[in-house]
């Protein structure tokens, strides 16, 4: 007896592979991500699922399902206030702050001991591919 990744499961991560193509799919939009999510969700208390074989899967399987949710519910709220900005009649910034650019000094100065500090989180986010996430909580340290 065999187990096999659900078709849905395999579009869906074909899709979110930020190596498999450069512009060539079409972003998610809010209603896809709630068909997906939807789908997704009776999958967390299948009989298979609750086998013991998939504990590990459990926990991530639930969190990414919940995540996907919570950025459904982000992209509506963006929504709604993206149109009620440009429904406005009074705008956000004046002209002068939209126009207004303002230019820091580089902090050129920086100690041994916080570069020594930072040193391993800097190397993580060199070494590791642009879209792969970093828990940064790992290289935080303990003497801010």
């Amino acid at each position: 007896r065999g187990y096999h990744i659900p078709d849905l499961f395999i579009e869906f991560f074909d899709r979110t592979n930020s190596e498999s193509y450069k512009k060539s799919r079409k972003s998610f939009d809010e209603n896809e991500l709630n068909l997906y999510c939807q789908a997704l969700a009776p999958y967390a208390t299948s009989s298979w699922m609750l086998k013991e074989n998939f504990n590990w899967l459990r926990d991530a399987f639930d969190n990414f399902v919940v995540a996907i949710s919570n950025y459904v519910n982000y992209l509506r709220q963006h929504r709604n206030t993206t149109a009620t900005n440009h429904t406005s009649e009074t705008p956000i910034q004046t002209v002068s702050q939209a126009t207004t650019i303002q230019i820091y000094k580089e902090n050129i100065w920086i100690t041994p001991v916080d570069r020594n500090k930072y040193y391993h989180l800097e190397q993580a986010l060199i070494n590791l591919p642009l879209w792969k996430p970093v828990d940064v909580k790992e290289f935080l340290p303990t003497d801010p």
